[in-house]
């Protein structure tokens, strides 16, 4: 039998959370239409974000060494 579950893991910023420009990092997990977020304890530049994409656009080697360590989050949570 086949099963209907959902799940997806997605990365956004906290604009609510924002200081200096810069906002944190959360990482958003949907099961089966529950949603939890987390914090990543990282922040990046609203300017350097991309939201439809859920990663920080790489510009330079500090946003792509965040970018490496969202997919690895990504790669850890889909694991299970």
């Amino acid at each position: 039998m086949r099963s209907n579950s959902t799940f997806g893991v997605h990365f956004i910023l906290r604009m609510n959370k924002e200081k200096n420009g810069n906002a944190p990092v959360y990482v958003r997990i949907n099961v089966n239409g529950a949603r939890i977020e987390m914090s990543l304890k990282k922040s990046v530049k609203t300017a350097d974000w991309n939201p439809s994409k859920g990663f920080a656009k790489s510009k330079n080697t500090e946003l792509k060494i965040l970018n490496n360590y969202l997919e690895e989050v990504r790669r850890q949570l889909s694991s299970f």
